[in-house]
């Protein structure tokens, strides 16, 4: 309990604080409309137009530039603010790398005076390993987006995607090792391994999830992408993140080869159709050839659009259901072919894909690729396999048409090429399966399906429904009571370790 004096004492050093603050802000708001005078009167001189058309300035968010003073000059002239992302790790990088450990330190102490904290704070300085100081901002993984589905290495370490939304550093894959159970930080050791830029300089590719195989990261270039000067400009617009992405009908869908020993591109491009993909199923390397499966939506990228609010709202009722066409899809992406091979023949050797991959001109490293289907097969998506056989070469995996009119759950084999369903009942919606392995299989199916039915109504009961993984044959059920609602999914990974 803090007695009477201390509280008195932290109240003087708050008001002594608070009272430099004010005096130091109060000298650099003055300087700051100085500069700003100055500035008008150089665009005046060197730009005049700019001033009829309107100047749109980016500053912090400093307290000298959101001060009263500072914002009644930029609304008298007319000029814009672009809105500062206060916590950038780009632009803060002190927020992230000095001001948490120095935070976790001063945890738990208490000073009597203002010298008590100085005194603290220098001693602290004085001690830290000068490698503390060398920390680049690269190794502070500053992006915008992160992928749902990293994939966990065989040792424990995991691969992580993050997207930035700079176009030289578009596309970023990172190195995650194993935590120990003594560690602080969530990602403690993690490096980029490789990074990508986009096609295009304006516009970055949407990623959901990504695939690998034994020596390569696989990567998609989708013809949906987030416009930048839609995104610097969204908060003065009043828009959503929605309004600023953008489709591009006529371009492809491009499948960008990482090296994973060296982060570089192979100078390959693999161009697909015009399409979209939220899952991966798998990735494997054979007879240099990399085979890549996908849940595929042929009919472009207006996808995105129904799955947002505003056309649920207009088109949701108890049996929702969209005319969503998503199928498998296999690509076979040649690593090695003969330069001087004849335009539109086929460069895909391996016997068991119809898949193809074909140049247009001689000499030329653009590859176009079609993929190959499986004829009849259910629509299908949120993918999985037995994990065991992550980016390697493997012959079945699971999925669901949730939103399909036929809700089923699927087993496709893709040796056979044949499926096995599994019918939801009236009135209830099959989530994502996910395979469970026997204790001591051999098979790549021995196990068990796991997934969520989950009805449709308030008054009806939910379900885990347990599937023979070989028969796909119902064992057995789990019931909820018609209170408790679930999840539709298992959408992502768990760990037992605590953050």
């Amino acid at each position: 309990m803090l007695m009477e004096d201390h509280k008195l004492q932290r109240v003087e050093i708050s008001q002594r604080l608070l009272q430099r603050c004010q005096q130091d802000n109060g000298d650099e708001i003055q300087r700051i409309l100085v500069t700003l005078d100055r500035l008008k009167e150089a665009i005046r001189r060197k730009r005049p137009g700019l001033l009829r058309r309107g100047v749109v300035l980016q500053h912090d968010n400093a307290t000298p530039h959101s001060a009263n003073l500072t914002q009644q000059w930029l609304q008298r002239y007319g000029w814009e603010i672009l809105p500062h992302p206060a916590h950038s790790l780009d632009l803060a990088a002190s927020d992230f790398h000095l001001f948490g450990p120095l935070k976790r330190h001063l945890g738990g102490m208490a000073f009597e005076t203002e010298d008590d904290l100085i005194s603290e704070l220098r001693n602290w300085f004085d001690n830290l390993d000068v490698d503390f100081f060398r920390v680049s901002l690269t190794k502070n993984l500053a992006f915008h987006l992160g992928t749902a589905h990293p994939h966990i290495l065989k040792d424990g370490s995991m691969i992580y995607y993050g997207t930035h939304f700079d176009y030289c550093k578009a596309y970023n894959f990172i190195s995650i090792p194993t935590q120990p159970e003594s560690s602080e930080a969530t990602f403690e050791g993690a490096k980029i391994v490789a990074t990508i830029p986009s096609r295009w300089k304006m516009n970055i590719s949407y990623t959901h999830s990504f695939g690998i195989t034994e020596n390569y990261f696989i990567h998609l270039e989708q013809p949906l992408t987030f416009n930048i000067r839609r995104l610097m400009m969204m908060g003065l617009r009043g828009t959503c993140l929605e309004e600023c992405m953008v489709t591009h009908q006529d371009e492809s869908m491009d499948i960008l080869v990482i090296d994973r020993a060296t982060g570089k591109r192979i100078p390959i491009a693999f161009k697909a159709p015009n399409g979209f993909v939220f899952h991966f199923i798998n990735c494997y390397e054979d007879l240099n050839h990399i085979v890549f499966d996908a849940c595929f939506y042929p009919s472009g990228t207006d996808i995105i659009k129904k799955k947002y609010l505003d056309y649920l709202a207009h088109n949701f009722t108890q049996s929702y259901t969209t005319d969503e066409s998503v199928h498998f899809a296999r690509f076979v992406m040649p690593l090695k072919f003969d330069e001087k091979a004849e335009a539109d023949a086929n460069l895909v050797t391996l016997p068991y894909t119809t898949a193809t991959a074909v140049i247009k001109k001689k000499g030329k490293n653009v590859v176009y690729l079609t993929p190959e289907t499986i004829e009849g097969s259910p629509v299908v998506d949120l993918p999985r396999i037995n994990y065991d056989y992550n980016g390697m070469k493997y012959r079945y995996f699971y999925g669901t048409s949730a939103f399909a009119e036929g809700k089923q759950l699927s087993k496709f084999d893709l040796v056979e090429k044949r499926v096995l369903t599994y019918d939801a009942e009236k009135n209830l919606t099959p989530g994502e399966p996910v395979f469970l392995a026997r204790p001591g299989a051999t098979k790549e199916d021995d196990g068990v399906v796991v997934s969520t039915l989950v009805a449709d109504s308030p008054d009806a009961q939910s379900f885990l429904v347990v599937l023979d993984a070989e028969s796909f044959q119902e064992v057995g059920r789990a019931s909820l009571p018609h209170e408790v609602k679930m999840s539709l999914t298992f959408h992502g990974n768990f760990t037992s370790k605590v953050f």
